[in-house]
């Protein structure tokens, strides 16, 4: 093969190589992050004397293009409650709604009791769907505290 023939067939690899390499990367609008953002991912209720009561808040914020279907499903102990009065979105058997850019809060109570002393931990799942029901992302989010006797 000429020089010259064997250039051009190396720099048309090179081309389509890096042709492949934009198709491969997602665009930052279909990146599994920049559609659902919840924050924070842990919520630390820190050490809290038993029969005391303490609110701490999670917000959850659609970044895609598109109205999600947000579900938001826990797994806790009696000592936390989430959906707390001043709560705009909801446990899941109501349908959350977010139209781009919209946002929400789920505010969880923590009142730790004799019973359940030391560290208590939850998780709380927060799951974006399409309107036709086509899972988008899931983020998850820690919940911790420690139950302690009144000083």
């Amino acid at each position: 093969m000429a020089h010259g023939a064997y250039r051009r067939r190396r720099r048309l690899v090179a081309t389509a190589l890096a042709a492949l390499a934009v198709l491969a990367v997602p665009s930052a609008a279909q990146a599994g992050g920049s559609i659902l953002a919840v924050s924070p991912h842990h919520l630390k209720f820190g050490r809290q004397p038993f029969g005391s009561f303490t609110n701490r808040t999670v917000t959850i914020t659609n970044r895609s293009s598109r109205t999600l279907v947000v579900t938001i499903t826990d797994q806790s102990p009696d000592d936390f409650s989430p959906g707390q009065p001043g709560s705009t979105c909801f446990l899941s058997f109501t349908v959350n709604v977010l139209d781009p850019g919209e946002q929400c809060t789920m505010i969880i109570g923590f009142e730790p009791a004799l019973p359940f002393s030391g560290l208590e931990r939850a998780d709380m799942t927060v799951t974006a769907a399409t309107e036709s029901g086509k899972i988008l992302r899931t983020r998850h989010v820690r919940i911790t505290g420690v139950g302690v006797p009144a000083s």
